[in-house]
């Protein structure tokens, strides 16, 4: 798998509400999340920014970050009834980068790994020639720079997960099998096994409605509790992104979210899953 096509996985990295819940649930699930969004709205965040650990399958793993001034852009729906959000490619806005200072990656007991921006307050994706274990405790520590305000949090790497249905992303490697067509007007499900997986890990899938080299196409994201084992993505989310060649990005992540200082801090531990091009009909 070349550096591109992992890099591309990484830049097209919120999770969603579910079939498998009640009613009641999913409207709690949907409430909260409202909820949250209003209160980063009411304190308007002075930047925004996040910072990924990326296991691969291979043997590696690799570490991004990203910070832009301002509250971060939401133009996300969430699809009634599911666990799935769609976003509008056309509404996406891309916000300039800017410099948040040295960024310490410590994972377990390891010295940290630093990342460092360039003069345009861009940061290059920092390839790890070592794997990185299930469950490890990952501490992400920001120096900050106005006005981006010195901050930390960490994530915990997901439980290892092996996908047992639908077939075409069973494989041993990141490639999906064949070549796959999924019918928007059928349910799409989606079950695994996660050995001693934690409730606040998620498997999820992406949809992006074109090949990943396509810019910022229309998508779908949806996350499923890594525990349960299963995930039905219905017919009125597939149905949101138009027939033609898709791309799918599948994997189990942990999220911490931090808005506490005035910037809008994700951290995210992300166990790379297949991922590969299909068509919708």
């Amino acid at each position: 798998m070349s550096r591109s096509l992992v890099v591309s996985l990484v830049v097209v990295a919120a999770a969603c509400g579910g079939p498998l819940e009640s009613p009641e649930e999913r409207a709690t699930t949907h409430q909260e999340l409202r909820a949250a969004q209003s209160r980063l709205r009411f304190h308007r965040p002075r930047a925004n920014g996040e910072v990924m650990a990326l296991a691969m399958p291979f043997g590696f793993h690799l570490l991004t970050a990203s910070f832009s001034a301002g509250p971060r852009p939401d133009t996300s729906t969430v699809i009634a009834g599911s666990r799935c959000e769609f976003f509008d490619g056309a509404a996406v806005v891309v916000q300039p980068p800017i410099s948040a200072g040295t960024v310490h990656v410590i994972e377990g007991s390891a010295p940290a790994i630093d990342l460092v921006p360039d003069s345009a307050g861009v940061y290059a994706p920092s390839f790890q020639m070592s794997p990185l274990a299930p469950h490890t405790q990952l501490r992400f520590v920001v120096d900050g720079q106005h006005p981006v305000a010195a901050t930390s949090d960490t994530a915990v790497m997901p439980a290892q997960t092996t996908i047992t249905a639908p077939a075409f992303a069973t494989g041993p490697g990141l490639e999906l099998i064949g070549a796959p067509v999924v019918d928007r007007s059928t349910a799409l499900e989606f079950t695994w096994s996660a050995a001693n997986a934690s409730t606040d890990s998620d498997f999820v899938v992406e949809l992006l409605a074109g090949p990943l080299a396509n810019g910022t196409p229309d998508s779908i994201r949806c996350a499923f509790p890594l525990n349960r084992g299963r995930g039905l993505i219905p017919a009125r989310a597939l149905g949101r992104l138009p027939a033609g060649p898709a791309s799918l990005i599948l994997g189990a992540e942990s999220i911490e979210r931090d808005t506490r200082r005035g910037t809008d801090l994700r951290v995210r531990a992300v166990q790379a899953g297949p991922q590969g091009n299909l068509t919708l009909q």
